[in-house]
């Protein structure tokens, strides 16, 4: 019996989907610096990932444009963002009404949301959000007057509040936070991310890990004028600690359904919505996946096993029967024999 089989099944990993959130920094500025997300797209393309960026904003702040943000329409990587120029971690977890006094800063309106307003726009799972944030804050802060040790407390607690956020509305999420990279004019970055590290280590959750964007970064050399957002040559390390972080998601990438292709036509083959017997067809498992070519070929064993018997049981049937007629005749000629003797 012959089989015919006039599906083909294309399965691929799925895409690893990331929230790169953060302020500035992870927004860039559109014709000044890049943001560390595209060399991390890049990068990870060049790993083997296929990665989609998730985030409300797209592009960079472009100050010279009316909508305050400018994307590449021609760029072959991810633009969508979670990153706020400007903002706050407070901003970020409560929102941004905008300034009471003082320079506005770029979408800093009631519309423009908060975490809890994002996090159900980005349309399924996410496997890992990149978290750095707090140089605004510790600024702003010391700007104010606040003591240094009482500042540093502030913004480790908004960074508590924001872990808990996204741990519990992303339970299954690789929570990546980093120390953040070095500010020319803020001499107290570091104790800032000394409590961010200890932040890390008093967390139940094993799905949040730290990232270090601190350490061996030049200041004097590796910022830009403005002492604050990285060069270029800083934007592709800062991608690479990032990509270090997510090497465990692309070891161990789930797949996506297998697409069926009609054979005949190369088009997607849409499956009726019952099986002949009735029943409602379900998607298969990963287990059953990997499991059903398995149990195919042993099936493909079982059949021609049987068949190998077969065979070998009609060539002994035939010998038996040959061997009767071959007695048969001699007892024949041996009676005739016999009989002619008398």
């Amino acid at each position: 019996m012959r089989c015919f089989f006039p599906l083909v099944a294309l399965a691929a990993a799925r895409p690893l989907r990331i929230v790169p959130l953060g302020d500035s920094i992870t927004e860039g500025y559109f014709g000044t610096f890049e943001s560390y997300r595209r060399f991390l797209f890049e990068q990870l393309r060049e790993e083997g990932g296929e990665p989609v960026f998730l985030g409300s904003r797209r592009g960079s702040w472009d100050p010279t444009g009316a909508l305050a943000q400018r994307a590449l329409p021609t760029a072959t990587w991810g633009q969508d963002h979670e990153g706020h120029f400007g903002w706050t971690t407070r901003q970020v977890l409560d929102g941004c009404p905008g300034p009471k006094g003082g320079r506005a800063l770029p979408g800093c309106t009631a519309a423009a949301g908060r975490l809890s307003q994002w996090l159900p726009l980005y349309n399924g799972t996410v496997d890992a959000v990149l978290v750095h944030l707090g140089t605004n804050d510790l600024a702003k802060a010391l700007s104010h007057g606040v003591e240094v040790d009482a500042a540093v407390r502030a913004v480790v607690a908004d960074l508590r509040r924001l872990l808990r956020e996204l741990v519990g509305a992303l339970p299954a999420a690789l929570i990546v936070i980093a120390q953040i990279i070095p500010a020319r004019h803020n001499p107290h970055v570091p104790l800032l991310n000394a409590g961010i590290a200890q932040l890390v280590a008093g967390t139940s959750s094993s799905s949040v890990v730290l990232v270090d964007q601190f350490s061996g970064v030049n200041a004097s050399t590796m910022l830009l004028d403005d002492g604050l957002h990285p060069t270029r040559a800083l934007a592709k390390g800062m991608a690479t600690r990032w990509l270090g972080a997510l090497r465990p998601l692309l070891q161990n990438r789930p797949f996506d359904m297998p697409r069926l292709l009609d054979r005949k036509t190369g088009k997607p083959w849409k499956p009726p919505l019952l099986w002949p017997s009735g029943e409602p067809i379900r998607p298969m498992t990963m287990i059953e996946l990997v499991i059903a070519p398995m149990l195919l070929m042993k099936a493909l064993d079982w059949a021609r096993d049987d068949a190998r018997r077969e065979r070998l049981e009609r060539r002994r049937n035939a010998q038996r029967r040959e061997l009767d007629l071959e007695m048969q005749a001699f007892d024949d000629a041996r009676d005739r024999q016999g009989r002619a003797s008398y």
